[in-house]
C-alpha cells in the first residue's frame, strides 16, 4: 500500500517541467553523434572577447550537457 506521504512525493516528483530552451532546438532530441556533433564543433570554435560572451557560453554548454544527459538518461 502507499502511504499519504508517498503519493504527495510522486505528485511532486512528475509535476516538474522541462526547462525552456534557448540554445537547441525545443525539438532537438539526442539520437546519435551525428546529431551532436554541431553544437559542440560551434561551442568550441565560438569567439568570446568579453566576460558577458563567456557567460552565454557556459549557459549553452550547461544546457547541452542538461539535454544529453536527459536524453540519456
Amino acid at each position: 500500500l502507499i502511504s499519504e506521504f508517498d503519493t504527495t512525493a510522486l505528485s511532486v516528483a512528475t509535476d516538474t517541467a522541462r526547462p525552456a530552451r534557448h540554445y537547441l532546438p525545443e525539438e532537438f532530441y539526442v539520437t546519435d553523434w551525428a546529431a551532436l556533433e554541431p553544437f559542440f564543433k560551434e561551442l568550441q570554435t565560438r569567439e568570446l572577447p568579453d566576460a558577458a560572451a563567456l557567460e552565454q557560453w557556459l549557459l549553452d554548454r550547461s544546457e547541452l550537457e542538461a539535454v544529453l544527459s536527459e536524453d540519456l538518461a
